[in-house]
């Protein structure tokens, strides 16, 4: 039987503008920021408290745990700064916790913002969200959606296509 999953993979690889862009990491006091272009920061980190959620976005994420205050099994695509992945590890000691992340450059940065090693419940993959999305069996509890590039959020994590999966 043909697989019937491989036609949409196929066109979200075409759908792909994501170049492998070169972030950096900038610090200025306490501050620790991931930027692609100077002054777009994609994360931020108090090196005095890696921990904490800097950005009010990253904050407005956990909204999360109103609905689900102890969930189980949760996968982030977009690693960046990892502020949800190491929030999520830190306050969620029972979740399992997958990290999607496509820029292998971002991933190479993770030493430098304190994002956990992989262990038992934690792990960092370098692949495409939308596609480890399509590829899962099981259910998630917890699908937090933070992956953009350097312009903007990818359209393979816009499409109907992925809500559907």
């Amino acid at each position: 039987m043909p697989d019937t999953r491989q036609a949409p993979v196929v066109y979200r690889q075409r759908q792909r503008r994501f170049a492998e862009v070169e972030p950096f990491v900038y610090e200025d006091g306490d501050s620790v920021t991931l930027q692609f272009q100077i002054g777009e920061i994609q994360s931020e980190m108090l090196a005095s408290d890696p921990g904490f959620l800097v950005l009010s976005y990253t904050r407005t994420m956990t909204a999360f745990m109103l609905f689900n205050s102890e969930p189980k099994r949760i996968a982030v695509i977009g690693l960046g700064g990892g502020s949800m992945p190491k929030w999520c590890y830190r306050q969620l000691p029972a979740a399992d916790i997958t990290v999607i992340e496509i820029n292998t450059r971002v991933v190479a940065l993770r030493d430098q913002f304190y994002i956990p090693i992989d262990d038992d419940r934690f792990r960092v993959i370098c692949g495409d969200g939308a596609d480890y999305i399509a590829q899962t069996s099981g259910s998630l509890e917890v699908l937090l959606v933070d992956g953009f590039d350097i312009h903007g959020q990818p359209p393979q994590l816009c499409s109907q296509e992925f809500y559907d999966d």
